[in-house]
């Protein structure tokens, strides 16, 4: 987060003057941040000057495609978190499955729509800052309990900028006793889950999650509360609103020494888990319609006589038989006027009677 300058600084990588041009002014436009590359190697050069918070990035692209570029941006972990919307005029299922394998979250097809481009572009930006939000919120905590830790003495001020911090953090934030009973909560978790903080306050936490995520709430509270090493980094959890509706929420936590409550911060993650699910229905779709797809390639073992032809377990098929079973072709049945003048030659002869009188 720290080499990024700003969320909204848009990396666009575009051999095709025009189109750049078009792409620039579209997100320029609409108050993004945007900075040009013209081809892979360019590309690179800028990611390694400044992080930008997301790329867009045509397939091919002299040198270094667009897939190469990915590649190598994927393998570094400074930069493998970097969205990339992939753009080409290629619209085949073969070319977007390959941008999605190699780490594309998203893929636009010439000609694009601007709506659609802004569209796509708020949408992954929006993804991209909650683990923003994620990663400074726990950054944020963890320093707050390391300092509690080393400095007792000062433990009145620290409290009191703790609080500072959490009534004014756009995160949900909720503190619970080792029961997880709710003491305190900020206005974004009033907000997440709809309750006021005085019907928040007092109320139970498993009471609010779902009866299969029950047992993973105790297990992450169990550990956070010992001190175990296992403890991850984030809780995925639904949990209900006032009103009845189910979401997904990423839980982080932690220990707070001096009281032995739990500090816990919330994402809400809904939206986010339902792209991933859209995403993930169209991987499927397209690797049915790929194994759809029969195709003939490699050397064929053909007779020179009769051109039958030798399939994979040694048995000779005639031609037309071998590939019906082997291609998606379908056949037509007529004659050809060599095979006419040998099996019909009375006809031929006719015919041409016929056409010199």
């Amino acid at each position: 987060m720290s080499n990024i300058d700003s969320i909204d600084d848009i990396l666009i990588v575009e051999d095709s003057e025009p189109t750049l041009n078009v792409l620039m002014d579209v997100l320029s436009d609409a108050g993004y941040k945007v900075r040009p590359a013209g081809d892979g190697e360019s590309a690179l050069r800028s990611v390694q000057t400044k992080l930008p918070a997301l790329i867009i990035m045509d397939i091919m692209m002299p040198d270094l495609d667009g897939y190469e570029v990915c590649r190598i941006l994927k393998a570094d972990e400074k930069t493998s978190s970097i969205p990339i919307i992939f753009i080409s005029a290629l619209g085949d299922e073969h070319i977007k499955l390959k941008g999605f394998q190699l780490g594309g979250v998203d893929y636009i097809t010439k000609p694009f729509y601007s709506e659609e481009v802004i569209a796509r572009v708020k949408s992954h930006l929006n993804l991209r800052r909650m683990q923003f939000d994620l990663e400074e919120i726990n950054t944020t905590l963890v320093a707050e309990i390391k300092e509690r830790k080393r400095m007792e003495e000062k433990l009145r001020e620290s409290e009191e900028k703790f609080r500072v911090i959490f009534e004014n953090n756009s995160s949900a934030i909720a503190i619970v006793e080792p029961d997880a009973t709710i003491t305190l909560v900020n206005d974004a978790f009033c907000q997440m889950i709809g309750y006021t903080k005085e019907e928040a306050v007092g109320m139970s936490w498993r009471q609010q999650v779902p009866p299969e995520d029950l047992d993973r709430l105790k297990e992450f509270f169990h550990q956070l509360l010992t001190n175990s090493l296992d403890v991850p980094d984030k809780c995925e959890i639904k949990f209900y609103r006032k009103n009845g509706e189910i979401r997904q929420a990423w839980m982080s936590g932690a220990m707070i020494q001096s009281s032995q409550k739990i500090i816990s911060s919330f994402i809400d993650i809904t939206e986010r888990k339902q792209v991933e699910a859209e995403r993930e229905k169209l991987i499927v779709e397209l690797q049915h319609a790929i194994a759809e797809v029969k195709t003939l390639s490699g050397l064929l073992p053909i007779c020179a006589s009769c051109k039958k032809i030798r399939d994979d377990k040694g048995y000779w098929n005639s031609l037309e038989a071998y590939l019906m079973k082997h291609s998606i072709a379908q056949f037509t049945h007529g004659i050809c006027p060599d095979c006419a003048a040998k099996y019909f030659p009375e006809y031929l002869t006719d015919k041409q009677k016929g056409s010199e009188k």
